[in-house]
């Protein structure tokens, strides 16, 4: 029965490249001997071994200490702040309308009341009528 090797996790495949192009940079073995210790080509070899050390440049980068000072809002943020905006100035507006609306029916409903004071008779002086009925 053949035993079958596993693969490498990818971390561990990173590390073992890293290893290799560390040894080749400091002239342990040279890139056609990496190249076959990783079973690529010479051309993927160095198309590695740059991207690791553009990686180890951008990470040797001096860096602002501390926190950023304030983090720029997204775009959805932005469209969300604009649209909470829009809707708490219309909803002062749908306040104000129905604020007015019973102001309006509030006066209605007193001039109402009023004209029906002023139809109605006072029974003191109401008159009798007379039907033809005995």
């Amino acid at each position: 029965m053949a035993v079958m090797k596993k693969r490498p996790t990818t971390h561990q495949a990173a590390r073992q490249r890293a290893e290799v192009i560390m040894k080749v940079r400091c002239g342990l073995m040279n890139a056609s001997q990496a190249a076959a210790q990783l079973g690529v080509s010479r051309k993927t070899y160095y198309k590695w071994e740059n991207r690791a050390l553009g990686a180890m440049l951008d990470g040797l980068e001096d860096r602002d200490t501390g926190r950023p000072e304030h983090p720029e809002p997204s775009r959805d943020e932005v469209e969300l702040k604009k649209r909470l905006e829009e809707l708490q100035r219309e909803n002062e507006l749908l306040e104000k309308k129905m604020e007015l609306a019973g102001m309006i029916h509030k006066f209605e409903m007193e001039q109402a009341r009023e004209k029906n004071r002023k139809g109605r008779v006072n029974p003191a002086k109401k008159k009798k009528r007379r039907t033809g009925r005995s």
